[in-house]
């Protein structure tokens, strides 16, 4: 049910504030496309893309657990593309990390010593991504980082095949005349709920390659393609947050 409490709750969730800010996102993406002036389009998009980016500052961390988890208990097809999905998914937001912040060791190697400007020389620890200091190596490391969240991508859309070939067809036609209709009822719900979060899932990922896709230059798709891909990824993700607040 919409209503301005729910909206609020919605908000004020760290999940869906993030989904929130990429809905924005994409939706002055597409208007930047179609716009004869786009320059405050494309301003307010690589705004709210940074403001995105410091939910996800230790998401690495989730999916390397994520990873480890799989790795432990699932086996077989599954098992070996769960553990290649989170990890690349992992390499990904721990590179992304480091094109936002100039850690003091990474400074040591690649960055130069400036003089500030009370007169004494220190090592530029600035952040790239807001523009305060751009790096040589930021731009490089970015794309490697999308590279890994091209990967993850497809080893994702690669698992939700295999889920739905596992799933088969629906209990009330697998069983036989004999079963209590009351169990085929429940298990057939079961199914078509398992089944939906799958398919859901699967067209999330498929809107959300075009993004590294597009980075990377393995795709060719225009802004305003990718930014509509991105507004229906949003909000098919965002059910399960809308539903659980």
């Amino acid at each position: 049910m919409l209503s301005p409490t729910k909206i609020l709750r919605f908000t004020n969730d760290a999940a869906g504030l993030e989904k929130t800010l990429r809905l924005f996102q994409s939706l002055t993406q597409v208007i930047a496309f179609h716009s004869l002036s786009p320059t405050p389009y494309l301003r307010a998009r690589s705004q709210l893309a940074l403001g995105r980016r410091y939910f996800r500052l230790l998401k690495w961390a989730d999916c390397f657990g994520l990873s480890y988890k799989a790795f432990v208990e699932s086996s077989g097809v599954v098992g070996v593309l769960e553990v290649g999905k989170w990890s690349c998914l992992g390499l990904y937001f721990l590179l992304e990390l480091f094109t936002l912040v100039s850690f003091p060791f990474l400074s040591a190697v690649y960055s130069r010593r400036v003089r500030c400007v009370r007169g004494f020389e220190a090592d530029e620890e600035k952040l790239d991504a807001m523009g305060v200091h751009e790096s040589d190596w930021a731009a490089p490391l970015f794309l490697e980082a999308n590279k890994f969240w091209f990967y993850g991508i497809c080893l994702s859309l690669l698992l939700g095949v295999v889920q739905l070939w596992g799933l088969g067809a629906s209990p009330a036609k697998q069983s036989g005349e004999k079963e209590d209709a009351e169990k085929v009822k429940r298990e057939r719900k079961e199914w078509e709920a398992t089944r939906g979060i799958v398919a859901r899932k699967f067209v999330i990922d498929g809107c959300d390659l075009l993004i590294p896709g597009v980075t990377t230059g393995w795709m060719v798709v225009s802004s305003a393609n990718v930014g509509m891909a991105m507004v229906v990824s949003t909000l098919l993700a965002s059910i399960d947050i809308w539903e659980r607040v």
